[in-house]
């Protein structure tokens, strides 16, 4: 089978830093290699050109094409694959709050002939009222490399929390700076998050993510817009509990105990949910703890089973 995963265009693959979508791209590509070998030919295309995607994928001739940035929905009839998967990453398409001209890109979604890849139920069923029928649509949600994130024995900053992840509004850091026990750790692209504050922890690069993320005792991760959010499935492969908003919520077991979700009328209570975040800490504190949430993060967020599944349905699409 030969597959072109058609990337954003907007920075590497492999990023240098941070990139939800591309780091996606990037272990799909390894993992898919690794586990199966010269049986699958993946390429990646990473340019905003549009012709140059265009020209580039049918130049490779693939039996699937599957297309991971929203806005470059209406190549489809441009290209001579039969057999094209599109994704969307967007963080507000399960709200009301979509930035002008999104609708089009949604329409376009609905009114192609293609397949949608959706990263949880909650998107299919958003596909689903807009008029894609069920064949259209499969789910798979996001995972993370198990393979590389470390698991400390020895956690060094158990009494801490960690919000991880770009600094922007979307993600609402600067509502809980305030909050005591919290680092804060990312690239800064929100004007009303403090820099000074001794809690920002600066950037980190992936490899910082792979050898400290399992040092602290949970995540937090309150957005007021996500699909699937790659750093929860992450935190948990770590052994960290979560404490999400109910939009960074999508394909979890909400009656675990190590995961705990804010609703929206609560994510303004600073003092509740600070109580949330410390008593999520203390019950994620221990090593047997940590364990089950690491085993409840692979068994259900694990990138090696994932793939596997993810093949399957290509291979299913394309009747290979």
């Amino acid at each position: 089978m030969k597959l072109v995963i058609i990337g954003p265009g907007i920075m590497p693959i492999p990023p240098i830093g941070w990139g939800a979508v591309e780091i996606l791209i990037w272990d799909y590509k390894c993992l898919i290699e690794k586990i199966y070998g010269n049986e699958i030919e993946i390429n990646i295309i990473n340019t905003p050109i549009l012709h140059d995607i265009i020209h580039q994928t049918n130049s490779l001739e693939p039996n699937i094409v599957h297309i991971h940035y929203d806005v470059f929905w209406n190549i489809v009839p441009s290209l001579n694959c039969k057999n094209i998967i599109l994704t969307s990453h967007y963080g507000y398409i399960e709200s009301n709050d979509w930035f002008s001209g999104y609708y089009q890109i949604f329409e376009g979604f609905v009114n192609s002939s293609v397949y949608i890849h959706c990263l949880s139920t909650r998107v299919a069923n958003i596909y689903e009222k807009g008029g894609v029928s069920k064949e259209r649509l499969f789910v798979i949600p996001n995972g993370a490399n198990d393979d590389l994130f470390k698991l400390s024995n020895a956690p060094s900053l158990l009494n801490k929390s960690i919000y991880l992840g770009k600094i922007e509004p979307r993600k609402r850091q600067y509502m809980y700076q305030n909050i005591k026990d919290i680092d804060f750790v990312g690239q800064i692209e929100d004007n009303s998050f403090n820099s000074n504050n001794p809690n920002y922890k600066g950037k980190w690069s992936k490899e910082d993510v792979y050898n400290n993320l399992s040092h602290y005792g949970n995540l937090v991760l309150l957005s007021n817009g996500e699909v699937h959010p790659l750093v929860v499935c992450e935190a948990l492969i770590c052994g960290l509990g979560v404490v999400v908003s109910e939009a960074a919520a999508a394909n979890l077991d909400i009656n675990q105990p190590f995961i705990t979700v804010i609703s929206n009328d609560k994510l303004d209570d600073l003092t509740y949910v600070s109580n949330q975040i410390t008593n999520n800490r203390l019950y994620c504190a221990n090593n047997d703890t940590r364990m089950q949430i690491r085993n409840y993060g692979i068994m259900n967020f694990s990138y090696n089973k994932i793939i596997i599944n993810y093949i399957n349905k290509l291979k299913n699409i394309a009747n290979l």
